[in-house]
C-alpha cells in the first residue's frame, strides 16, 4: 500500500514539474504571450543592496573555491627538526635514543584577500616515543 502511494506522489510531482517548464507553457498554451520570459544573468546587477544571503550556495562566504584576489607568495623556508629514533645495537645492550637531524623541504603559501593557500607539502609525524614517519599534508586553505 505504501509503495503505491509513494509512486503515485513521484507520478504526481514529475508531471507536474513537466508541467511547469517553459517548453511546456508554450506549446500547451498555458501562458499569455510575453509574460513567461526569465531574466537572464546579465540583467541581474550585483550590488551591495542585492547580494545573496550568506548560507546560499551562490554567496561567497560558503563557497570554498572563492579565494579572492592574489596578493602575494611567502616562502616557507626549509626546516632541520632533530629526531630521536632509537639506536641499533646488540639486543643485550640498554636501550638508547641516537638524535638525527632531518630536514623538512620548504614550500609556498599564496596569500590571497580571503586567506591563506597552503599547497601539498611534507612533515615529519612522531607516532610513538622513537617512532617518527613522513606525511604528506593534504592542499588547504585557511580563512583569514
Amino acid at each position: 500500500m505504501k509503495c503505491w502511494v509513494l509512486m503515485t506522489m513521484l507520478v504526481v510531482m514529475l508531471l507536474t514539474g513537466f508541467l511547469w517548464t517553459e517548453d511546456a507553457w508554450g506549446r500547451a498554451g498555458g501562458a499569455p504571450s510575453g509574460q513567461n520570459v526569465t531574466a537572464s544573468r546579465a540583467d541581474i546587477q550585483q550590488s551591495p543592496n542585492n547580494f545573496p544571503y550568506p548560507t546560499m550556495p551562490w554567496g561567497g562566504a560558503t563557497r570554498p573555491e572563492v579565494y579572492g584576489q592574489v596578493i602575494g607568495y611567502r616562502e616557507m623556508s626549509p626546516q632541520q627538526v632533530t629526531v630521536e629514533p632509537p639506536a641499533t645495537g646488540a639486543e643485550t645492550a640498554p636501550f638508547r635514543f641516537q638524535p638525527q637531524v632531518v630536514t623538512v623541504p620548504g614550500y609556498v603559501v599564496t596569500e590571497t584577500t580571503n586567506g591563506y593557500l597552503y599547497p601539498e607539502r611534507w612533515t615529519v609525524e612522531q607516532l610513538n616515543v622513537g617512532v617518527y614517519r613522513w606525511r604528506l599534508l593534504p592542499p588547504e586553505y585557511v580563512h583569514k
